[in-house]
């Protein structure tokens, strides 16, 4: 039987090389939005260039629960700005509402609306803006969106979005 074949793209972020799908076990940069990952990627080993598989393969124009009333356009740009959902800055690319100025970073676009964790397994948590309110497992403030219940009574519940976006075995979606 033949080896699998590694999945390759071209993209526009590293022209003129191609980039194969790889898993390595160990931490990385986004070259095209700039935050951390973490296993599966696309890379050019000679150049040392790594992407997301979002970040490789997402859409220029996408519609999100996150984001419902407008479809969010994919941007490159070297301002600064801050990522609507996670609160983190955005740097590289990253998707926005020019209608609403709402800008959030192609990872963030991939966070399930609804998950359960193993530290209150009973409910699901739904992703949501947030007002300023504690992380149960960090223990910081969630200052942008957070998971949480939809009820006034269980509302101190919060998980920071970026517990589930760095390390997806947290979570089963619900």
């Amino acid at each position: 039987m033949a080896p699998a074949r590694k999945r390759t793209i071209q993209h526009s972020t590293h022209p003129g090389h191609l980039l194969a799908e790889v898993y390595m076990n160990k931490e990385y940069i986004c070259d095209g939005c700039n935050t951390l990952g973490y296993g599966t990627r696309y890379r050019c080993d000679g150049c040392n260039f790594d992407l997301h598989e979002h970040c490789g393969t997402c859409p220029a124009r996408f519609s999100s629960f996150m984001h419902p009333r407008h479809q969010l356009n994919l941007i490159f740009s070297h301002i600064d700005r801050i990522c609507g959902v996670c609160g983190d800055r955005v740097e590289g690319r990253y998707y926005r509402c020019n209608l609403c100025n709402f800008d959030v970073h192609p990872l963030c676009t991939q966070l399930p609306q609804f998950v359960r964790h193993a530290m209150h397994p009973g409910r699901p948590l739904r992703l949501q803006p947030s007002s300023p309110t504690w992380c149960m497992v960090c223990k910081n403030v969630c200052t942008s969106w957070r998971y949480s219940y939809n009820s006034p009574v269980l509302d101190d519940y919060a998980l920071h979005p970026l517990q589930f976006a760095l390390r997806p075995s947290l979570y089963k979606r619900h």
